[in-house]
């Protein structure tokens, strides 16, 4: 009697979470290592990421809040540059059109990195 072969399991991949109009995470990726927790609380010293129970499994995300500006998150980007598999990442921005006609990426558009 011969098997046929199974197909492969389908996993279900969340989408990455969009923090602001720049950063993103995705949890498919993060190790829940803990680097982006300490380069904000220690290096940043504001503390809007931390270890959460979401659906019964840990992961990255703010504390206390349901979002990462409630947590007081500044999108400075110390958990982009230490992420070590990319889950935290920056998005590649468009210039704006500006008033007069030209183009330009104003402040708001990249934050303090």
């Amino acid at each position: 009697m011969t098997l046929s072969p199974l197909p492969p399991p389908r996993l279900k991949r969340a989408e990455p979470q969009r923090l602001a109009e720049h950063i993103t995470l995705d949890h498919n990726l993060c190790l829940v290592c803990g680097r982006c927790i300490q380069a904000c609380k220690e290096i940043q010293r504001v503390g809007a990421i931390d270890f959460v129970t979401r659906d019964g499994k840990i992961r990255i995300g703010p504390p206390r809040a349901s979002s990462f500006k409630q947590a007081g998150c500044k999108f400075c980007g110390a958990c982009v540059r230490i992420c070590p598999t990319g889950a935290f990442a920056l998005k590649k921005l468009r210039p704006k059109e500006s008033d007069y006609g030209g183009r330009y990426l104003g402040r708001e558009n990249y934050g303090n990195i």
